[in-house]
């Protein structure tokens, strides 16, 4: 574990996804969310003006009391993706603890569920996709040109 400031920690084995390699998979006509992948979007108030396609909104402070929910509802899905505004503190930290709660209990098909963490979180997502009406959606271009232009 990295500790943050705060006390905060981010797990050291955190893997991630490339925002290329998850429009791919959202894109992809024979993959189909909460199936064969799931997003767990973690923003809190900041989720508010726009977010990726099937995303579910947990939102962080509210992570730890949904968690054995979320683990056994998505005990069947091959790969979680966590994310957060830019997926440098929420979005690593819940993928941590949700693959803590999950690891000794979850195998899909012989294979360990795969929990990842979208490289850039929304903020390089929207930035790369805003105009992708097939991967973004409530979008409000007026509050990310404002809030990190």
């Amino acid at each position: 574990m990295t500790l943050l400031s705060g006390g905060r920690s981010v797990p050291d084995s955190v893997e991630y996804i490339e925002s290329d390699e998850l429009a791919s998979l959202l894109r992809n006509s024979a993959l189909t969310p909460r199936v064969d992948y799931v997003i767990i979007d973690v923003r809190d108030d900041d989720f508010e003006g726009g977010n990726i396609v099937s995303a579910i909104n947990v939102p962080s402070h509210r992570l730890m009391e949904q968690l054995p929910a979320l683990v056994k509802q998505y005990a069947h899905v091959p790969k979680i993706i966590f994310h957060c505004a830019l997926s440098q503190v929420r979005g690593p930290t819940s993928a941590g603890l949700y693959h803590q709660a999950a690891m000794q209990r979850i195998v899909v098909a012989g294979e360990p569920q795969q929990v990842l963490v979208l490289r850039g979180g929304f903020a390089l997502w929207q930035a790369k996709f805003k105009d992708a009406a097939d991967l973004i959606e409530n979008y409000n271009r007026e509050l990310w040109e404002s809030e990190y232009m």
